[in-house]
């Protein structure tokens, strides 16, 4: 089924639009979870605080949403 959606995503030139991937992939990191440790090594390497992190999480959500419908 990825690989069905992967191709329909590249026939529709999808894929390689970072405007759309971008948010979705951060949506999806946030949906899957990071553990404590890689969000702390996140934070710092990002030179953001968790609250930060989490806003940019909430901004690729709203975005990949919309970009849904």
């Amino acid at each position: 089924m990825r690989r069905a959606r992967r191709q329909a995503l590249a026939a529709n030139g999808l894929w390689a639009d970072n405007r759309i991937q971008f948010p979705r992939l951060l949506a999806e990191i946030n949906s899957v979870g990071l553990t404590p440790k890689q969000y702390r090594d996140l934070s710092e390497s990002m030179d953001l605080t968790t609250e930060e992190i989490d806003e940019l999480f909430d901004r690729a959500i709203q975005e990949w949403e919309a970009i849904k419908g």
